[in-house]
Formats: C-alpha cells, structure tokens, sequence
C-alpha cells in the first residue's frame, strides 16, 4: 500500500457490507486473478 498506513481496519465492517455474487461473476473475477498472477510472474 506504498508504505501508506491504512489506519484500523473494520473487519466486521467489511464482512457485513460483503455480498454475494453469482457463479458467472465469481469465474470472472478469478479468471482476472489468474490472468493478473500469470501477468506479474512473466516480470
């Protein structure tokens, strides 16, 4: 987070204000993760 303190973080915030997502856009948003991953291992 470029050395940058983020402060306290709400984790309880964050799991309450989480979502869920439909199969379709769970497979996309892991086949974005694998594409970004394959992407910084060719670096």
């Amino acid at each position: 987070m470029l050395n940058k303190n983020a402060g306290k973080v709400d984790w309880g915030e964050a799991w309450r204000m989480t979502q869920r997502v439909a199969p379709e856009e769970w497979m996309a948003i892991k086949r974005e993760l694998r594409e970004t991953f394959q992407s910084t291992l060719a670096i």
